[in-house]
C-alpha cells in the first residue's frame, strides 16, 4: 500500500480491483484516495495489519477504483487516480471517524453530500449508490 500520507508497504504487484455490491450489514463504505492496494496487500494481511496496528480496527476490503476525469473536464488531464474501497466494521466506526482524516478517508456517503460521485465509473455508482437514498 503506498500513496502520499504513508511510506510504501509493499511493491507494487497486481492491483486489487472492486467487485461486488452494497451490504449495509458489514459496515460503512470508505474510500481512501489516491492509494493503490495490490492483491498481496489483502492475501497476505497486510492491509488489516495497518488498520490494525495504526488504528487498532479491521477492515473488509471492496478493492480499488481508477477515478474518471473531472465534470466538465475535455482535457483528459484529470482522472486515473486509484482510490481503494473498503467496509468499516459497524463496531470501528466511532474509533474511526476521526483518526481517518489522518489519512484522508472518507466515508462514501461524504462523496455523495459533497456531489463527488461523477469521477466514479458509472457501474461503481450502481453496485454502491448514495447511502442517505436507502431505506
Amino acid at each position: 500500500m503506498r500513496n502520499e500520507h504513508n511510506e510504501v508497504q509493499t511493491e507494487n504487484s497486481e492491483q486489487y480491483m472492486w467487485r461486488g455490491s452494497h451490504d449495509p450489514s458489514l459496515g460503512v463504505v470508505s474510500i481512501w484516495p489516491g492509494v493503490l492496494v495490490d492483491a498481496d496487500d489483502i492475501e497476505s494481511g497486510k492491509l488489516n495489519e495497518f488498520f490494525k496496528n495504526h488504528y487498532d480496527i479491521e477492515v473488509i476490503p471492496i478493492g480499488s477504483v481508477f477515478t474518471l476525469p473531472n465534470k466538465g473536464d475535455d482535457s483528459g488531464e484529470t482522472g486515473g487516480r486509484s482510490d481503494f474501497l473498503f467496509y468499516v466494521p459497524h463496531q470501528f466506526i466511532s474509533k474511526f471517524a476521526v483518526p481517518r482524516f489522518q489519512i484522508g478517508v472518507r466515508w462514501w456517503e461524504d462523496i455523495y453530500f459533497n456531489e463527488g460521485q461523477d469521477i466514479y465509473p458509472p457501474e461503481l455508482l450502481e453496485a454502491f449508490p448514495d447511502p442517505t437514498l436507502e431505506d
